[in-house]
């Protein structure tokens, strides 16, 4: 049996992967912070560590014995925090991950790191991918389009969070998307790990349906009957 930290576990995508790496066999080390919600039920094969991608210590522990990594924690919104998880958490990883002599990492991104005007959050993913990239380590990226699936955090939530305003500001309405469910994503990753020509190498990943983000609050404001009236924010004001 295989065992495979999951960092990030306890966020939006982190329990579906678990979940289902549960359901295939595999032994899991969910990595969560100290004050994260513990979503899951117990499980003989599913092991809680408490740490942080900001503390190498607390990572070595971590990572010594298991045969990979996916690695999904990051952080969104903060820039102090943004630089220390997203660019120092990659280096940490890949670090103690050579030293503990893990098979490969399974490091999941997002497209948004491919737009000419990055934020952030993309700023910040992309730095850390190209660390993921120098690594000794095989590592598998995969670029995810928007991730839907139940409630939770994310793009797809803010913008069902939006929708609900009276007046629904849209950043980059004619913006394309392949909006992927987090099973199918979860999945992806899995059968990603399970392949090795997949090492050292980069996916876009997404659903079969491409929409724009007018067309997804639309069909938003549809679904949950709800009004309001949409007004268009140039891209560059959102970067603000």
């Amino acid at each position: 049996m295989q065992t495979v930290l999951v960092t990030g576990a306890s966020g939006f995508i982190g329990q579906s992967v678990c979940r289902k790496l549960l359901e295939r066999g595999y032994a899991v080390r969910a990595l969560v912070r100290p004050t994260s919600y513990w979503p899951f039920d117990d499980h003989a094969y599913l092991q809680r560590v408490v740490g942080d991608m900001e503390d190498v210590h607390s990572l070595r522990k971590a990572v010594n014995g298991v045969d990979w990594i996916c690695h999904l924690a990051a952080a969104k919104a903060d820039e102090r925090q943004s630089i220390a998880v997203n660019v120092c958490g990659a280096e940490h990883l890949c670090r103690v991950a050579e030293d503990a002599c893990v098979q490969f990492i399974v490091n999941v991104s997002t497209q948004s790191t491919k737009l000419p005007r990055m934020g952030l959050y993309a700023s910040t993913k992309k730095q850390a991918d190209d660390i993921f990239r120098a690594s000794a380590l095989p590592v598998t990226t995969l670029y995810s389009s928007l991730v839907y699936g139940g409630k939770g955090s994310g793009a797809f939530a803010a913008v069902y969070r939006f929708s609900a305003l009276p007046i629904i500001p849209v950043f980059g309405g004619s913006a394309t998307y392949y909006p992927l469910h987090r099973d199918d994503l979860a999945e992806m990753i899995i059968r990603c790990a399970e392949c090795e020509h997949t090492r050292g190498k980069s996916y876009d990943v997404g659903g079969t349906e491409m929409i724009t983000l007018d067309m997804l609050v639309n069909r938003i404001r549809s679904c949950a009957k709800r009004g309001g009236l949409i007004l268009h924010v140039p891209v560059w004001v959102g970067l603000l």
